[in-house]
Formats: structure tokens, sequence, C-alpha cells
């Protein structure tokens, strides 16, 4: 998935899958954050074996109050994902 099409929402303010057509949700822990010049590429642990990377800018990331260890909820739509090979 690429991380320009994940969009990470607080806890409590994320709308209820039924109400958005980005219906693939994770609950993830903020694990790493690299800044750019006006974006911010967040890592979340979803738990899975690989993480999810997510593109915010740096407005939405202070909104967000993105930082190691807050919990966000990440979501996307099934369009993003694109199969690789494990190797």
């Amino acid at each position: 998935v690429r991380a320009d099409t994940v969009t990470l929402h607080d806890r409590e303010g994320a709308p209820p899958a039924t109400e958005t057509s980005a219906r693939n949700r994770f609950e993830g822990t903020v694990v790493g954050l690299t800044d750019g010049e006006s974006v911010r590429t967040v890592t979340l642990d979803v738990g899975t074996d690989c993480q999810l990377a997510a593109l915010v800018t740096s407005q939405s990331s202070r909104e967000l109050d993105l930082q190691t260890g807050r919990t966000v909820v990440a979501s996307f739509k099934t369009t993003a994902t694109r199969a690789t090979p494990r190797g």
C-alpha cells in the first residue's frame, strides 16, 4: 500500500467503516516519524509482519498529535493495494 493512499484518524474520531469507502482499517501504534519539507512519513505497527506507512502533511501531524507510541486508526481503499512477491 502506497503511503500516500493511507488516511490516519484519531481513535475516537475515526468514521465507522460503513460511512466511508476506505473499508480496510487497522488500529496501529506509531513506531516511526520521518520529516520532509512539508510532509511527514508515519510508520505504524499494525500487528502484522509488515509495518504500514502513511504520508501526512505537517499540519495533519500536529492536529493528530502524532508521536511515537500514539495509537491511531489507518484506513485505505482496496484499490490502493498491490500484490508483491516476498523475497
